[in-house]
């Protein structure tokens, strides 16, 4: 049986990946998944998985490193910290907004 992934025709017309293993990745189908990933928004873990089925564990930044991305891989790294950072602020205000709703009126 092929290794290789195979886009299958899913419900509404959309293709259905079928995972492959990494090591059978040509550098074009590398290239695509990196540009996917940089485009859609979808986290590194999220695409990582679509196409192998595996967790990731840094082979798509390793890929991106040596596709030539460095500088995009900074700034991906910064801004989902920077998302990761709000989300947290957002927790601590929402806790912080529940706990004063909750306050006794004084007066």
């Amino acid at each position: 049986m092929d290794k290789k992934k195979q886009a299958l025709p899913g419900p509404g017309g959309r293709a259905i990946i079928v995972p492959k293993p990494v090591e059978s990745f040509t550098q074009v189908e590398r290239e695509f998944i990196v540009q996917e990933y940089l485009s859609t928004g979808i986290s590194k873990g999220k695409i990582w998985k679509r196409y192998t089925g595996k967790e990731d564990h840094g082979r798509l930044l390793d890929w991106m490193r040596k596709l030539g991305y460095s500088s995009v891989i900074q700034k991906a790294d910064k801004l989902e910290l920077a998302a990761h950072t709000m989300k947290q602020i957002e927790g601590l205000t929402n806790q912080q907004g529940s706990r004063e709703t909750n306050r006794p009126n004084s007066g």
